[in-house]
């Protein structure tokens, strides 16, 4: 058991440029020549729906992932709610 569990957070844009941040705790790193990180932008448990960071990298495939550190730890808190996509 990893404690704290790590999170990542994914950055991406929709199809009309607009922005999307989302928590991830299922990821991982698998090398630096070259790098290589993986996470997991699977459904929801709560009802099943993909997540917006799916439905982006299907429109714009790319992503930036960004590793929170303990030191971040209690900021990064605040953006593990679930919050509706612009224009929704």
């Amino acid at each position: 058991m990893f404690a704290p569990r790590p999170i990542a957070f994914a950055s991406t844009v929709d199809k009309d440029g607009k922005p999307n941040l989302s928590p991830f705790s299922f990821f991982n790193t698998f090398g630096i020549h070259p790098p290589i990180m993986i996470f997991s932008p699977s459904r929801r448990g709560r009802d099943a729906t993909t997540k917006h960071t799916y439905e982006n990298i299907k429109e714009v495939p790319e992503v930036v992932i960004n590793v929170v550190f303990i030191l971040h730890d209690t900021t990064s808190q605040h953006g593990q709610r679930p919050v509706p996509k612009r224009g929704e």
